[in-house]
């Protein structure tokens, strides 16, 4: 009890003393790749790169790690393991000295099930099978003993370690009601219950949840609104109408949308939510490939998308002016430096070096997915500039400048 009255009354400390905000922040995930880490630690973990220098927001989406759930259900201390890479996580926010935005979901990664639960005590491992495809989930057994007071003990025990200046409560929600229609309900009053917690508690903390507009456009080739049909648009927002949220938070990875599109979007494919929703706008992730890549179909490896360091200058420039138009609070860029090298990232299969027998462990799927978010950072691997990033640090710099 003692622990839990000194961490409100950092809270609140912090919530009144926390200086005036910039009129935009801008941010990365500190996100990295590293195949030859000891088993101790998770191949996905965080780093600080050159955020510091380049940026003024610090991302840290939280989806990588699975959530404790029986443990803070009980409250109980989190696995070992967990802990590790929360305290390292933490370590880094000290570094690196910004605010930040953090992305927490009670749903996992493939945005049909409940988020795997963490257990470790060496290793961290994420079970997936915690939680079933689809499933309505309040007609588990533990949803009122587990899921629902463990997941808002959980928010509420990040929210206290990480301070946050913006906090998402779900990430990429509306293909949640796209794979599971019938079970959207149960997990809408979960995120909206826990919604009101958070706002009762920190009644000035932006949160909210993010949404993927490129399935909400469903506008690819062969997608029932292809060709980008407004009345469609408005029909995908609608289960999504009385989901609370302070602010329509963007996840945005427009490159195939692009190319099948005659290298065409709307003028307004970001900003058409601002009139559709009634709530301000802001970009929780983007990015855009500098390398093309291949993909597996089958057995065979067919040529992907042709992108260049140029097409991501392109996006860039068009992501600053919404924000500009849209005053967007806060713009997140997916990564500060690309998440493989150039080698591993381009060919369908390599072989023979550590990234190749990484990239061998992965299914097919799993390694198209990494490889095709490998090369949308603001720097290669090793921090050579990409073509975007003078773009974005002089953003930076006059929000920067115009704050002092």
């Amino acid at each position: 009890m003692r622990l839990l009255l000194l961490a409100a009354l950092a809270a609140a400390s912090f919530a009144q003393n926390r200086p005036a905000d910039p009129v935009r922040f801008y941010g990365n995930f500190p996100l990295m790749v590293d195949p030859t880490v000891p088993i101790s630690r998770q191949p996905f973990h965080f780093e600080a790169h050159h955020i510091a220098g380049d940026s003024n927001l610090a991302g840290f989406h939280m989806e990588w790690f699975g959530v404790p759930w029986r443990e803070f259900a009980a409250g109980q201390a989190p696995p070992e393991a967990w802990m590790r890479e929360m305290d390292a996580i933490r370590g880094l926010q000290q570094r690196l000295g910004l605010p930040v935005y953090l992305a927490l979901t009670p749903i996992g990664g493939s945005r049909d099930r409940l988020a795997p639960n963490a257990t470790g005590t060496y290793a961290l491992t994420t079970d997936d099978s915690f939680g079933a495809v689809c499933e309505a989930i309040d007609a588990r057994p533990d949803y009122a003993t587990v899921i629902r007071p463990g997941y808002r003990n959980y928010v509420s025990y990040m929210i206290r370690r990480f301070q946050p200046r913006f906090v998402a409560l779900s990430i990429e929600v509306d293909l949640y009601t796209f794979h599971c229609p019938a079970a959207w309900n149960a997990m809408k009053r979960l995120i909206n219950e826990t919604y009101d917690m958070v706002k009762s508690e920190h009644p000035t903390l932006p949160v909210f949840q993010t949404f993927q507009i490129d399935v909400l456009w469903q506008a690819d080739t062969g997608d029932p609104c292809f060709g980008f049909q407004r009345g469609c648009l408005a029909q995908n927002l609608q289960p999504l109408a009385d989901l609370k949220s302070d602010v329509f938070a963007i996840s945005t990875y427009p490159a195939f949308v692009f190319a099948h599109n005659g290298g065409q979007l709307p003028d307004d494919y970001l900003t058409v939510f601002a009139g559709l929703t009634g709530k301000p706008l802001a970009i929780a992730e983007t990015g855009y490939p500098v390398l093309p890549y291949t993909a597996h179909n089958g057995n065979a490896c067919v040529a992907g998308l042709q992108s260049s360091g140029f097409d991501q200058a392109r996006w860039m420039s068009r992501v600053l002016r919404d924000a500009d138009a849209a005053k967007m609070p806060f713009v997140v860029w997916w990564s500060n430096e690309d998440l493989l090298p150039e080698p591993a990232s381009v060919p369908c299969d390599c072989a023979g070096n550590v990234w190749c027998q990484f990239l061998q462990s992965l299914d097919a799927p799993a390694r198209d997915t990494l490889r095709g978010d490998a090369t949308m950072g603001l720097r290669d691997f090793d921090g050579t500039p990409h073509p975007a990033l003078p773009l974005w640090v002089q953003a930076v710099q006059s929000v920067v400048s115009a704050h002092r």
